[in-house]
């Protein structure tokens, strides 16, 4: 037994409660650390074959009644190599770099994540070679309260396999179903070179109260590159040109001095919902660009409702850059390290493809080349069809006098274009607006909401949207179920949503409000993560842009015209 200090500075740690991480990233603290470890051993790094890492992650809900003590729990387990004793108060002392630049760098990842999620945490660690385990109880009230700096090391002898176990008890985040849906996804993109392919460095696994989830990445989940012809849009038309050819374009230049590689490309099929963007990766790690939380600087990419939006898809590697200490960001700006990329005339070229390829072919025309959409169209009129011209209708020269000039036509009344209908998000406002049911504080929200729109202040739109769906819901229990209202008013959104998912039959007409159920439904079982992704924007843990935005209205229109009815 001995002794390992924790300081500098006890003060520091209560400062690191209160960071902004995003839960994925923060568990991403302890895979990382796991993961350098694993990658620094002498097999690892010959490139030897080598057993791949295990990684769990056991998250254990609230209501987990099995084992009481595990409810609202979450242990991370490897199989690493340990942390020898030695070492133990290098990793537990706040900003003690690693010696090694890699995944671990800063030294400061695991506590600050730890005491993200918990002032309670254990640690059990078994380094290989020494034959020993050691854990530790760290409980930061506690060391606070005696002004300690110090917290005790127990060891003993051991013949287990080598490995670190951490438990995060009573965690001050609660992990529901949904958002363990949306944490395994974010994860899973993470490690995405780490997990996939036949031979993976690491086997990474979730579990929610028991039941387990692989999050290894699927080969299948790279998306497929476009194949089309040059598209370009001269006035009104579309035209494809030539041949079709492979969209994309490889990446090799310096960006403030860091190498930049990769390879930037057009998806075969576009989407808002699940494209990611630019997939930055740092010493094989995702630091910014998943399906949940895209990397999308607007000098590249357009406004969220353009075409380039949904299409332009990258992956990018770039070690030598500095990121933030969570580590879910690069720390420079964007518009900049854009304006790097669009100096390449390949990308500029593949950007205006973005924009003017169009799946629906029956609009395009095609051309071989693209001066054929500027040459003449027809052929020169015969000198018998301008005789024919100059003498129908009217006197001939022959027959007394010069022929009468032909009347010129009216002008064509112009046609107007059709108004382009509503984002989802004003259209299904305005309707909430009229609703005779909406208080006049909902309404001045819902005002609000719109207000914003117009400004383009899209973290501000994700607030007001949760409070427009989660005031409007309970404002409709209260009203129509007031039996229910009890059960509920203290509920937030997404457990008031799960709720009227389980109890669908005491608030919904299953064949005249099937939309409804399939939507409350949607959410509580995290396959429309829309609800969760609102919170996490109120938290500010994402930022949504206006796409994403009028998708969460779009998918939850039932529920928000439901709550507004009479």
């Amino acid at each position: 037994m001995f002794k390992v200090n924790v300081a500098p500075d006890m003060g520091m740690y209560n400062l690191l409660r209160n960071q902004g991480y995003d839960p994925a990233y923060a568990l991403a603290e302890f895979v990382d650390n796991a993961l350098q470890a694993h990658l620094l051993r002498p097999a690892q790094r010959a490139k030897k074959a080598v057993k791949p890492l295990k990684v769990d992650i056991k998250f254990y809900s609230a209501d987990y009644s099995k084992d009481p003590k595990l409810a609202q729990s979450v242990i991370i387990e490897d199989s690493g190599p340990g942390i020898p004793g030695a070492r133990l108060e290098d990793a537990m002392k706040p900003a003690r770099p690693a010696t090694v630049r890699g995944l671990n760098e800063f030294g400061i990842g695991m506590k600050a994540a730890a005491v993200w999620f918990t002032d309670n945490w254990s640690l059990s660690t078994c380094p290989e070679s020494e034959g020993k385990r050691y854990w530790l109880d760290f409980n930061l009230a506690e060391l606070v309260k005696q002004r300690r700096e110090e917290v005790v090391v127990n060891d003993e002898v051991s013949d287990k396999s080598s490995g670190t176990t951490l438990t995060l008890t009573k965690t001050r985040r609660t992990i529901d179903h949904a958002r363990f849906i949306a944490i395994c996804t974010e994860l899973t993109d993470i490690y995405q070179r780490f997990t996939s392919g036949p031979n993976p460095r690491m086997l990474l696994t979730a579990h929610f109260d028991d039941t387990p989830r692989s999050l290894q990445f699927e080969s299948d989940a790279i998306p497929a590159v476009l194949s089309a012809p040059l598209f370009k849009i001269v006035g009104k038309e579309t035209y494809s040109i030539g041949k079709p050819e492979t969209w994309t374009v490889s990446i090799s230049t310096v960006f403030r001095g860091a190498a930049v590689t990769g390879s930037i490309s057009l998806l075969e099929k576009g989407s808002y919902k699940t494209n990611p963007g630019l997939v930055m990766f740092r010493h094989d790690r995702v630091i910014c660009g998943t399906t949940l939380r895209p990397f999308l600087p607007e000098s590249l990419f357009g406004t969220g409702n353009k075409y380039a939006r949904q299409r332009v898809y990258g992956q990018i590697f770039v070690d030598d850059l500095p990121v933030t200490y969570t580590k879910d960001r690069f720390d420079f700006d964007e518009t900049e390290f854009s304006a790097q990329l669009l100096s390449d005339p390949a990308v500029q070229r593949l950007k205006a493809q973005a924009e003017a390829y169009r799946v629906d072919e029956t609009k395009v025309k095609h051309v071989n080349k693209e001066a054929e959409i500027y040459a003449p169209v027809g052929k020169p009129a015969t000198k018998k069809a301008d005789t024919e011209k100059a003498t129908k209708g009217g006197t001939s020269a022959g027959a007394g006098g010069a022929s009468e000039k032909a009347k010129p036509k009216p002008a064509p009344t112009p046609v107007p274009s059709p108004a382009p209908p509503p984002e989802p998000l004003v259209k299904v406002l305005t309707q909430l607006m009229a609703s005779p049911v909406a208080s006049a504080a909902l309404q001045t929200i819902i005002n609000e909401t719109l207000l914003l729109h117009r400004a383009k202040r899209d973290i501000a739109i994700a607030m007001c949207l949760r409070v427009v769906l989660e005031s409007g819901l309970l404002a409709k229990v209260e009203r129509s179920f007031p039996a229910e209202y009890p059960k509920v008013s203290e509920k937030g959104v997404y457990a008031l949503i799960k709720y009227l998912a389980g109890n669908s039959g005491a608030f919904f007409d299953s064949k005249a409000e099937y939309r409804q159920v399939k939507c409350a439904q949607s959410v509580a079982n995290g396959t429309q993560p829309d609800v969760v992704l609102l919170n996490n924007a109120a938290h500010g843990h994402y930022q949504p842009n206006i796409a994403e935005l009028n998708r969460f209205v779009n998918n939850l229109e039932p529920l928000l015209l439901w709550a507004y009815s009479a």
